[in-house]
């Protein structure tokens, strides 16, 4: 859901601790929607994947690898804007 776009949409709060060591990773849906060749969307899933097997990375290396990941994937050509937010805590 795209956050204050739509006067109707409905938001549920929560809380979340974060440890030294943990990445909040955020992302438009043109990362995720980025497609191969193949006409495949790159997914929520691999995303996850990338971050998981990527989590001992600092901020700006995570970033980084998982952007770079998702270009390679998709040729470099994204067809909605890509962005990726990668926040380290300590």
């Amino acid at each position: 859901m795209i956050v204050g776009a739509f006067q109707e949409s409905t938001y549920t709060e929560g809380q979340l601790n974060l440890q030294p060591g943990d990445r909040l990773v955020m992302f438009t849906d043109g990362v995720t929607e980025a497609v191969n060749g193949e006409d495949e969307e790159f997914g929520e899933k691999r995303l996850v994947e990338a971050c998981l097997r990527s989590r001992q990375l600092c901020a700006e290396a995570l970033h980084r690898s998982l952007f770079d990941l998702v270009a390679e994937f998709c040729g470099g050509e994204f067809d909605d804007d890509a962005t990726v937010l990668v926040v380290g805590v300590s």
